[in-house]
């Protein structure tokens, strides 16, 4: 049976957006606020999953770096199976300590993009 589905997630409105936002804002109010992905990395995971098609999503671990949260992340298999790519080839978690994360965001601050509401 399947832990993840290549489905997962979805859209949410602007407003349900903004206020999840505000709650973590309030809760945390010195944590990282946001991180920005570049295109060409979105575009570099987009050829990973065409070219493997057994990994169907990205899991992200909240890491600390200079003492703010950033993410690192990984290919999924609908199992839980973790997989990374270089190069766009499959790594795997294979005990090999070949595995690499991808630490590919901007985080804010500094780098602040509007919120969805602005």
């Amino acid at each position: 049976m399947e832990k993840f589905s290549p489905a997962t997630g979805g859209p949410i409105s602007s407003a349900e957006a903004q206020k999840q936002i505000n709650e973590f804002r309030a809760k945390y109010p010195d944590l990282t606020r946001s991180t920005s992905i570049g295109r060409d990395r979105v575009l570099a995971w987009a050829k990973f999953f065409e070219e493997n098609p057994d990994y169907t999503g990205l899991v992200a671990f909240n890491t600390l770096e200079d003492g703010a949260v950033k993410p690192v992340y990984y290919a999924r298999t609908n199992e839980g199976k973790l997989g990374s790519f270089y190069a766009g080839t499959a790594k795997g978690t294979d005990g090999d300590g070949d595995m690499e994360g991808d630490n590919f965001t901007q985080q804010c601050p500094p780098y602040c993009p509007d919120d969805p509401e602005d």
